[in-house]
């Protein structure tokens, strides 16, 4: 028998090496097998990001390189008096999750606060978390950029980043939301615990040395 529930597709945009990158999951079991660099551990990092609980401290590496150059164009807008409304959205970090459901489902369970639609015959629920600036707060994270016109492109860019970057923890924040899969404006909040509920993520840290006395691991896994 078919599962009812099902996470289905996952789509990440600019965290770290996965700049824009969509994963069709199998029916069963999805392993991600590749080369060293080439997003598997990001991709495991960004479910950490936003599945556990507490806040976490964002730095510009967290960003794709893609994101540095809608920085420093941002913070230019801003320079020109265009305010904070200006110019296109900020770089968020982004992770989609699609999840595939049977109408058939007696009860929704933990799924009911991720639909809302009202198509009966729509059998997907998708979830959008995202880390972004809080509000109309550009003025905020570019405060104290000091960046000549006259310089040239790295220089400017070096100098919005690293202001850009001790900003992010104070000013970027996580927000959770269903989404309607025919009409990306009705959304609903929802809280993590909602989230975490509905999917579980557990995480098993890689471990080098299993057979290596000499690195001792002192994880459980370790020993």
């Amino acid at each position: 028998t078919a599962n009812p529930l099902k996470i289905t597709k996952i789509e990440v945009r600019n965290f770290r090496l996965l700049n824009d990158v969509t994963i069709d999951l199998e029916e069963g079991t999805t392993a991600l097998v590749g080369r060293n660099n080439s997003g598997k551990t990001t991709l495991a990092d960004i479910f950490e990001l936003f599945f556990t609980s507490g806040t976490r401290r964002l730095s510009a590496a967290d960003f794709s390189a893609t994101c540095y150059n809608q920085f420093l164009e941002a913070c230019q807008n801003h320079d020109a008096g265009l305010g904070d409304n200006s110019g296109p959205p900020l770089p968020a970090i982004t992770l989609v999750i699609t999840i595939s459901y049977s109408k058939d489902m007696p009860q929704y369970g933990a799924l009911a606060p991720a639909i809302v639609d009202f198509d009966p015959e729509c059998t997907e629920a998708i979830i959008q978390l995202e880390y972004a600036l809080q509000g109309d707060r550009r003025s905020e994270l570019f405060e104290g950029v000091q960046i000549d016109s006259e310089s040239d492109y790295n220089t400017q860019l070096a100098e919005v980043m690293k202001v850009v970057s001790s900003k992010l923890p104070a000013l970027y924040g996580r927000t959770i939301r269903a989404i309607d899969p025919h009409d990306e404006t009705n959304t609903r909040e929802l809280t993590l615990d909602q989230l975490r509920e509905l999917i579980v993520v557990d995480f098993l840290k890689a471990q080098r040395g299993l057979n290596d006395e000499k690195e001792r691991p002192r994880d459980l896994i370790g020993k």
